[in-house]
C-alpha cells in the first residue's frame, strides 16, 4: 500500500473508491465505484477499520482525523473486512481512493492498492 496524505483528513471530506478488475490479461477500469458523499474520515473507518493499524501514529480517533504524511507498507498481512461493500468476485484488483473537501476539486489524500481476492480456506 502506498498512501500520500496532503492535508489533515477530517469529517468535512467526501471520498471515492474506484476498483479495477483484471480479466483476460486486461484491466477493466471502474469495475466497482463507491462514493462516500460526506464524512470521509468517519466513513473510512466504519467501512475499513483495519486501516487504523496501517496508519499507526497518523490516526486520531476523537475527533476523527488522519494527519498529513506518506505511508508505505509492503507485504503487510491484514484481515480485511468491509461491512458495507459487497463481496467481490475472485480475482486480481487494483484500487484508488481519493478524498477531497466538499466543494473543492483538488484531492486532500490519495491511496493506491493492488490486491487479490482468493476463495476462503
Amino acid at each position: 500500500m502506498l498512501a500520500t496524505i496532503l492535508n489533515r483528513l477530517c469529517t468535512s471530506l467526501q471520498g471515492r473508491l474506484v476498483l479495477d478488475s483484471r480479466s483476460n490479461n486486461q484491466w477493466k477500469e471502474n469495475a466497482f465505484v463507491f462514493n462516500f458523499p460526506n464524512g470521509a474520515c468517519t466513513g473510512l473507518f466504519q467501512n475499513a477499520g483495519f486501516i487504523k493499524q496501517m496508519l499507526g501514529h497518523q490516526y486520531r480517533e476523537k475527533p476523527c482525523a488522519v494527519l498529513p504524511g506518506a505511508i508505505t507498507r509492503t507485504d503487510y498481512p491484514l484481515k480485511v473486512a468491509y461491512p458495507n461493500i459487497p463481496v467481490l468476485p475472485y480475482g486480481e484488483f487494483r484500487g484508488r481512493a481519493m478524498a477531497n473537501y466538499i466543494g473543492i476539486r483538488d484531492p486532500a489524500a490519495c491511496f493506491a492498492v493492488d490486491f487479490v481476492v482468493n476463495p476462503k480456506n
